[in-house]
């Protein structure tokens, strides 16, 4: 049997959403909400909802397409300026790449060596 939760965004937030730490109030809310159901189905209610920062609508979608999050969300009431930032967000976050750097070491045992890598860039 499908169970619904549905989460009221401006009972816990107000009508703006405005951080990351915020989206992390919002997933704690979503595991206690369902941590009991077999089939994990979230309806989150926009209504009354004004505005949602950029950083609010990166971390949510960075949070909602991760590979280990298993519950389907439905967005409900969300319009106009809202939907735009998360579509904005989604099209940033396809692009996105790992960057991995490795540092280099060098092994310094005398001056010449010191002075030939201190003076190389």
């Amino acid at each position: 049997m499908k169970q619904e939760v549905e989460i009221i965004l401006s009972e816990i937030f107000g009508n703006s959403l405005n951080t990351r730490e915020s989206v992390q109030t919002l997933m704690r809310k979503i595991s206690e909400e369902t941590s009991s159901l077999c089939e994990k189905f979230v309806i989150l209610n926009f209504e009354y909802i004004d505005f949602m920062s950029r950083s609010f609508a990166d971390e949510l979608h960075k949070e909602i397409t991760d590979k280990d999050f298993d519950i389907n969300i439905t967005f409900h009431k969300m319009e106009g300026d809202l939907l735009s930032m998360l579509k904005m967000v989604e099209k940033t976050q396809k692009q996105r790449s790992n960057i991995t750097k490795k540092p280099k070491f060098v092994t310094i045992t005398d001056a010449k060596t010191l002075s030939d890598y201190a003076f190389s860039w």
